[in-house]
């Protein structure tokens, strides 16, 4: 199955993802990831629509910037931020919650 609209993403994201919160070091944040209960975590790779869903893993590196975001509101407040390579969006979730003015997360995976 290969996805090709964007309804057809967001209901492959809705079916396979689990929403999460307050598993990491943001849990202010819902996120929609994969997590062990998810189908997509045993299959094998070449059955997914989407090569490697790096979007749906809330990486270490991730938290850490997304906690600094939010511990430190005046560096966001007032702002427009690119979060570029966002993968699961947390970041720029992290920065429009500490005040930016504009948020675009962009990423090259869907």
């Amino acid at each position: 199955m290969k996805c090709k609209t964007e309804n057809e993403i967001k209901r492959f994201i809705a079916e396979n993802t689990e929403i999460v919160k307050g598993q990491s070091l943001t849990p202010e944040i819902s996120l929609r990831l994969f997590t062990v209960k998810c189908r997509f975590w045993t299959e094998r790779p070449e059955l997914w629509p989407f090569p490697d869903p790096y979007w749906a893993v809330y990486w270490p590196g991730g938290q850490a910037l997304s906690r600094y975001l939010l511990n430190n509101p005046e560096l966001s407040v007032g702002r427009r931020v690119l979060d570029l390579g966002c993968g699961c969006g947390a970041s720029a979730i992290a920065a429009k919650l500490s005040g930016a003015a504009h948020v675009l997360a962009n990423d090259i995976d869907p």
